[in-house]
């Protein structure tokens, strides 16, 4: 493991990542978790259309974070992990 990763922690990661999105209106801070992501980084948000089809949106963090405050605006948040797999290779 390269010095850089030496600290590398998958839970607290994904503690940040939903402490970001997590609160009520107003007190999400996804500009906190920028630093996880790699500059030319894309973000896939995949769901399905109101006809039935798979649908997907790419966007660069700036624009994701954008795009989950307007989606978010006004809508209390609460993400909580309830299941976890941290496989050991």
């Amino acid at each position: 493991m390269s010095a850089q990763f030496a600290d590398f922690d998958p839970q607290a990661i994904t503690r940040r990542l939903y402490a970001a999105v997590s609160g009520p209106p107003g007190t999400r801070n996804l500009a906190a978790v920028a630093d996880l992501f790699h500059p030319e980084a894309r973000l896939v948000r995949t769901g399905v259309a109101a006809g039935g089809t798979p649908e997907q949106t790419v966007m660069s963090f700036d624009a994701y974070r954008d795009n989950v405050e307007q989606l978010l605006a006004g809508a209390r948040v609460v993400k909580k992990l309830i299941h976890r797999v941290n496989p050991v290779s």
